[in-house]
């Protein structure tokens, strides 16, 4: 399971540096990697989890380990979330969660999601030498 965002950095976010002690870095620690999760499982299930994600997509991502996190437990120095602040900031979480299951957020570099435009040309075998060619890049992509 990875981490989108450091404990350092959770504690810049929510400004939480004056009265971290052990066990609340734990807590924190723990929750970051619980709150991956969904985040895992969303890369997986569109072939995304090994590739090299994108500058905009790791801001993506760490926007909602953090929030995910933020969640399930607010620390208790820094700002209080009302319910209803939970519940709006949990639907966005879910919300581009479930968007880059469906791809239509693409989180590897140099890669589309299913919201760009793209078009296809047929190719022609316009000889035997280019029909030959066309049946090996068939043969190349299907094996």
């Amino acid at each position: 399971m990875s981490r989108y965002v450091t404990a350092d950095e959770y504690i810049r976010i929510f400004g939480i540096q004056n009265c971290l002690d052990a066990s609340t870095r734990i807590r924190i620690e723990t929750l970051l990697n619980f709150a991956a999760g969904p985040i895992d499982a969303a890369l997986n299930s569109v072939g995304a989890a090994d590739c090299t994600i994108s500058p905009a997509a790791r801001a993506t991502l760490q926007m909602i380990n953090c929030i995910y996190a933020a969640v399930v437990w607010n620390c208790p120095c820094s700002e209080e979330w009302s319910d209803s602040d939970k519940q709006r900031y949990l639907e966005w979480a879910q919300s581009h969660v479930q968007a880059i299951g469906r791809g239509e957020i693409e989180v590897c570099e140099g890669a589309t999601g299913t919201n760009y435009p793209a078009v296809a040309m047929p190719q022609i075998a316009w000889n035997d030498a280019i029909a030959a060619e066309i049946i090996y890049g068939y043969d190349q992509r299907t094996s």
